[in-house]
């Protein structure tokens, strides 16, 4: 309850208002022995709670199916022969003629050499002319049947068995014509080289070439041996000697004698100015790349020589410029596959560039090796390169038409990869094109391919992957099949298969919804899930509202939005306020997390609390889905209709639509009543009368008509069969209680009207619940809980006796209460508050021991301490003391060591201090607190330190200190003074001679200025103190950790520190004050003494010079010292200052740093003036001397001075050192800075002190035993003398 202003000040009441009872309106969870029948099938997951049986995905083809069918495209393009450039090509170019062409023109020739002799000129070249005819033929036959290769390969990959067997007859056909032209060839060929009387034929070498060559390609080996031996060793500077050996290297190398063939291609690249050379070059680059199991294969090498075979072409090395182009485009096209072993992916487009363009812009071949390289990594099993070499083409040509495509690629790599994570990511990406393509600029059948590729991907991915995750229940398998899903619906909405794939995707939601919700941590998950299925579902229905799905989409819609919002089937709505028998309100809404105070729920507010608020968004779906589902399922009959019907009016309660609720419960009640939704809707009917009832906003009519509704349907549920439901349990229990708390909040009424003003209010509560006790007795299940109410009550009532009596009885008669230790607590606090200290102790002490580990406890035993020292209790406190120490000396003993030292300050001698100080040591000082050690060393060093001044402190320090004592005008005296001696002395030397003495002073300046006389310290005690400031210094530089909210405890370490920082350097300052200043000093010369021409005056002024020099020296040396010292001393007191870690012993530090320099100028201004001064004039002017060594001095003491008061009264901290430096002050600038005592004065005649009022040291009833019951109520009372309320400021509950 909250407090109520009031004429007069009592106590926060903490009235119990019976939290935790068996309440009228009920959790919204039903037993599970009453829960209503299960949904769905088999496959019902019991961690769902609206299951259902779900469909199955449909997968068309694994997800490897794309991986293996591009793998067995690329081992076939493998198998495909290699378009290489042929020797051939470097014989002699012969256009293919047409067959009937050739034809003719043989036939021409061949009746020409009929008519030709042997012996004519012209006959060899006729034969020649006839052989190079039949190559011509040749090479038509090998054009047709080359230009076949590629359809044949291509019906092959067709499956077009019939096509491709008639395409290859075609090409052997072509092969057989050309193989008996090249024979026709080289039977005039061998004529040609082979007759003697042709020997002298000028082109003999080049028929013995082709000779040779064509009977190579016949597979006449050992005759085109033959010949072109006989060429090399007949012609060795024939043009085609390179030529010879190029043959012999080719023949080799299809025989796959990759070695021989090797050599022979080393000897042709020896002809440097060899149209064969490039062509030499790029066949070594194939030996070394593929030595056919001859070699290891050398890739590095392979290279080096295709792209030295680039430079031979471009260098003019090729034959011709069509030759040059030509192996230019072979050699870029195959080094890829020696780069693919040999080089780096990321270093790959840089060195195409260099090795792959020019040198004209048709010949770029840079991006085609690029694709080569990626097709060739895949080829070998180097996925992620090939990935990285499609994604650097994709980089460079991001609007090439091709980008799609490569992303496909990418995909297939992924594919071969066990992550499925990088699978789903390249699809995605391939969705991104596909969405870039589609309305761009490329060719239909670009984009055709294009979103063919993305669709199957996409939708083979999302069912795969839905049917793996069914089958392993892995979490990252759900999450991809879920997004690859959304992929496909987001990329083809309209797609003939997004109406199926909408559904498994709405299935894969409840499916992965279901096995998130069975764990605590990913249960709001799983409840999102479900939110999503519902949305998922009714899009499966807005596709297709009459497709094979719609009813079980329809179905699923309503369950999934029912898992979503945790719908409750088996049980009313309870709303946040459940009265138990108190009539109390107690609050366990979720949305309420922070649980209410008790006492701000006995009246309730219906529209502050349960404010009519909107459907939410969700809520809305909900409804919604209850219309759709009512939409497609027409049975009137079906069980699920009337479930819609309750649901409906549990949605009401939950936004607080009581008006709207209340005829469809009342409804159902009565309509259904012996059924399950009448047990729940009897407990949101009762909930409606309920807060009703307790609204605080009621008209007294209202309240009286709500009342009464609520005891006649509570009454009325007696007797109906919804009583005996098992689902009423809680019902039956809890009625008897409403009714009975209607009692009880009685008692909370009369509560009220006592906060508003009613003086009988507060005992009448009392008495009443004091009435509900004597009417149930113990066998009230809030039996103390009415005596705890009664004697707050009677608290507020200031009838503190009664407080105190009931108080006492609850202690009693309920040990085991709930408000057993506060009780406790609460009556100490009343004897304390009354100064009745003994039982204020004996109540601590009763708590401390029954509650340890309570954080009041140690508060208490330490109050119970010092209340029986101070009542000179002295033997029960020493118990009290042995008491905590057994309690909690070896648990807690910091907190025992912080009990023990609170007796410190109340000891009154230094020897107790002491004793106590050193015991503390003994018994804590381990395990204490490294703090507190600290300060009892501190404490002990002080001690001893000031004993071992014998004869008194002043300031602390061992010295005393003669001087006049300044006042307010003491300079304007002193100059008065000084100029009416002037004014004298002038009249006198004015007038006759004059024989008064010099009136020469012992000491320079003023009796002001202090004689400081240091006293000598016992010297074991001394030494003994700085044994123990030495340690306190060096513990202080341990890591120490005081807590933070112990403000004493942080000052008491702070202090010890620094009080032990000023003693150790105190030490110092009194051997410094012992340095005086050395005596018969002088420093007077009479120059004009100096070559007088008397001896004597002579003398005079060689021992003033000499006495000078000796002054000088030992001034000197005392300045040194004094010097020196000073400033180390200042120095250590300094940085105490600047700590700041004690304000106490921070103005001591500067109080005793300015009196190093006050006692240093003060030497100086007060010196002994030297006895043979024979005039003032002399004395004056030693004096003047000193004085001008001394003036800066005393300013820097002032200044110090200064700055001690002004810490001092910035930090409104004052101690003996804030006083010691406005003294000081005083004497040096008495008019600046005049004594208190001089402006305000002293009282002389009055001292204050304080006054005593005596306290009640009994209470009405105290000395009677206690009652309860009828007796506690009589008239009697009125004759209990009310104390004053000095209680605590509990809440009251």
């Amino acid at each position: 309850m909250k407090p109520h202003s009031h004429p007069r000040k009592f106590r926060k009441l903490n009235i119990l208002s019976g939290v935790g009872l068996a309440v009228v309106v009920f959790a919204a969870a039903a037993p599970a022995s009453a829960q209503a029948p299960a949904e769905g099938g088999a496959e019902a997951n019991s961690a769902v709670k609206y299951n259902r049986k779900s469909g199955k995905v449909r997968t068309k083809d694994t997800l490897d199916t794309k991986f293996k069918e591009e793998k067995e495209r690329q081992e076939k393009e493998t198998k495909r022969r290699v378009d290489m450039m042929e020797g051939a090509e470097f014989a002699k170019k012969r256009a293919a003629v047409a067959q009937e062409i050739a034809d003719t023109q043989i036939e021409q020739l061949k009746r020409l050499l009929n008519a030709t002799d042997k012996s004519h000129p012209d006959y060899p070249d006729l034969l020649y002319r006839l052989s190079d005819h039949f190559l011509e033929k040749k090479a038509y036959f090998e054009t047709q049947s080359g230009a076949l290769y590629d359809p044949i390969f291509q019906a092959e990959e067709a499956k077009q068995k019939g096509k491709a067997d008639q395409l290859k007859a075609k090409q052997a056909k072509f092969d057989a014509q050309a193989k008996a032209a090249s024979e026709q060839a080289v039977k005039l060929y061998k004529a040609l080289v082979t007759d003697p009387g042709l020997s002298k034929y000028k082109r003999l070498d080049e028929a013995l070439y082709f000779y040779a060559f064509e009977l190579g390609q016949l597979k006449r080996e050992q005759e085109m041996k033959d010949a072109y031996i006989r060429l090399i060793q007949d012609f060795p500077n024939s043009q085609y000697i390179p030529n010879a050996y190029l043959s012999f290297a080719d023949y080799y190398f299809a025989q796959n004698k990759i070695g021989d063939a090797l050599q022979l291609y080393e000897k042709v690249i020896t002809f440097k100015d060899s149209p064969v050379y490039a062509y030499a070059l790029y066949k070594m680059a194939w030996c070394h790349l593929n030595p056919v199991g001859t070699a290891e294969p050398r890739y590095d090498l392979s290279l080096d020589f295709f792209v030295k075979t680039i430079t031979a072409t471009l260098e003019g090395r090729a034959g011709s410029e069509a030759n040059a182009k030509q192996l230019r485009r072979d050699a870029r096209r195959d080094l890829v596959r020696a780069f693919v072993m040999a080089g780096k992916p990321s270093k790959a487009w840089e060195f195409f560039q260099k090795v792959g363009d020019g040198p004209k812009e048709d010949e770029n071949m840079s991006r085609k090796m690029m694709e080569l390289l990626a097709v060739q990594y895949f080829g070998q099993g180097m996925y992620t390169e090939s990935t990285y070499t499609y994604h650097k083409l994709q980089e460079l040509f991001p609007d090439d038409p091709q980008t799609c495509e490569w992303q496909g690629r990418v995909v297939i790599n992924a594919l071969a990869t066990d992550n499925k994570e990088v699978q789903w990511n390249e699809t995605a990406r391939l969705g991104e094109y596909w969405d870039k393509f589609k309305n761009g600029s490329q060719k239909e059948a670009v984009k055709r391919k294009c979103r063919d590729e993305t669709l199957d991907t996409m939708k083979q991915m999302a069912t795969v992957w839905h049917d793996e995750a069914e089958k392993t229940k892995n979490e990252a398998t759900y999450t991809l099949a879920e997004k690859a899903y959304e992929g496909f619906l987001k990329t083809f909405p309209k797609d003939k298969d997004s109406y199926e794939i909408q559904m498994y995707y709405a299935e894969l939601l409840w499916a992965r919804a279901g096995s998130l919700v069975g764990d605590k941590k990913t249960k709001p998950d799983g409840l999102a899930k479900f939110r999503r299925a519902h949305d998922e579902f009714v899009k499966v229905l807005e596709i297709n509202p009459e497709g094979k799905f719609t009813q079980d989409a329809a179905y699923a819609q309503m369950l999934a939005m029912k898992n979503a919002l945790e719908y409750d089937e088996t049980g009313g709505q309870a709303k946040s306020c459940k009265t138990n028998a108190e009539g109390v309100c107690v609050y366990k809404d979720k949305e309420k997390k922070k649980k209410t105070k008790a006492d701000e729920n006995t009246k309730g507010d219906q529209n502050q609390s349960y404010p009519e608020t909107d459907y939410s968004e969700d809520e809305k779906k909900m409804i919604e889905a209850y219309d759709i589902y009512q939409k497609y399922v027409k049975d009137p009959k079906d069980p699920e209709l009337p479930k819609i019907v309750y649901h409906r009016a549990k949605l009401m309660m939950m936004h607080n639509k009581f008006q709207e609720a209340r005829p469809l419960l009342e409804e159902m009640v009565v309509k259904f009543d012996g059924s399950i939704y009448a047990a729940w809707c009897s407990e949101m009917l009762l909930d409606i009368l309920t807060i009703r009832w307790i609204d605080k906003n009621l008209t007294p009519e209202e309240a009286i008509k709500a009342s009464d509704e609520l005891e006649t349907w509570s009454k009325k549920m007696q007797k109906m069969k919804v009583y005996t439901h098992p689902e009423a349990d809680e019902l039956k229990e809890a009625i008897p209680r409403l009714l009975a708390g209607i009692g009880w909040k009685k008692g909370m009424t009369y509560l009220e009207a006592g906060r508003k003003g009613d003086p009988d209010g507060y005992r009448k509560c009392a008495e009443q619940f004091i009435a509900i006790y004597n009417e149930y007795g113990d066998a009230h299940e809030k039996a103390s809980t009415l005596i705890w109410n009664a004697a707050e009550c009677y608290e507020a009532a200031y009838l503190l006796g009664q407080s105190v009596r009931f108080r006492k009885i609850l202690l009693e008669k309920f040990p085991n209460s709930e408000h057993y230790q506060k009780t406790l607590s609460n009556l100490a606090g009343n004897y304390q508050a009354i100064a009745m200290y003994d039982k204020a102790a004996q109540h601590m002490e009763l708590y401390a021991e029954k509650y340890i580990k309570d954080k009041q406890s140690p508060d208490y035993l330490r109050n119970a301490y010092l209340f029986r020292l101070g009542l000179g209790q002295d033997e029960q406190a020493s118990a009290d003391l042995s008491k905590y120490e057994g309690l909690y000396r070896k648990d807690n003993p910091e907190l025992a060591a912080k009990i023990f030292w609170s007796k410190h300050d109340i000891l009154k001698t230094e020897e107790e201090k002491l004793k106590h100080a050193e015991e503390y040591l003994k018994i804590y000082g381990k395990n204490g607190g490294l703090d507190r050690r600290i300060v009892a060393e501190a404490t002990i060093g002080q001690i001893l330190w000031r004993q071992s001044c014998t004869e008194g402190l002043l300031y602390d320090s061992c010295i005393t200190i003669k001087r006049k004592k300044a006042q307010a005008g003491d300079k304007a005296r002193a100059a008065a003074e000084a100029l009416k001696k002037k004014v004298k002395k002038g009249t006198e030397k004015k007038g006759a001679a004059t024989t008064k003495k010099q009136e020469i002073p012992e000491y320079c300046g003023s009796a002001t200025s202090g004689i400081i006389t240091v006293h000598e310290r016992n010297k074991k005690k001394a030494d003994e103190a700085q044994k123990y400031f030495d340690s306190v210094l060096k513990l202080a530089k341990s890591k120490i950790n005081v807590p933070e909210d112990d403000r004493d405890r942080r000052e008491d370490f702070a202090n010890a520190v620094a009080m032990a920082g000023v003693y150790k350097a105190d030490r110092g300052y009194e051997e410094y004050l012992k340095i005086e200043m050395p005596g018969g000093l002088s420093f007077f010369v009479e120059e004009w003494k100096k070559d007088a021409g008397l001896p004597k005056w002579e003398k005079e002024y060689k021992e003033q010079v000499k006495k000078k020099e000796d002054s000088t020296k030992r001034f000197l040396e005392f300045y040194e010292k004094k010097t020196k010292q000073g400033q180390a001393l200042q120095a250590q007191y300094d940085g105490i200052v600047n700590a700041k870690q004690s304000p106490y012993w921070m103005l001591a530090a500067a109080a005793r740093s300015a009196m190093v320099s006050q006692n240093y100028a003060d030497q100086l201004y007060r010196a002994e003036v030297p006895k043979e001064f024979k005039t003032e004039d002399q004395a004056y002017a030693f004096c003047d001397e000193l004085g001008d060594r001394a003036q800066p001095i005393q300013e820097d003491a002032v200044k110090k001075f200064s700055f001690c008061l002004e810490r001092s009264t910035t930090f409104q901290f004052f101690n003996e050192f804030s006083r010691l430096c406005e003294e000081e002050l005083q004497q040096r600038e008495p008019d600046k800075y005049p004594a208190t005592e001089e402006i305000f004065g002293i009282s002389q005649y009055t001292a204050s002190r304080p006054d005593r009022v005596d306290v009640q040291l009994d209470l009405e009833g105290e000395k009677r035993k206690p009652s309860v019951g009828a007796a506690a109520e009589k008239p009697a009372e009125k004759a209990e003398e009310k104390a004053d309320d000095k209680g605590d400021d509990e809440d009251s509950e």
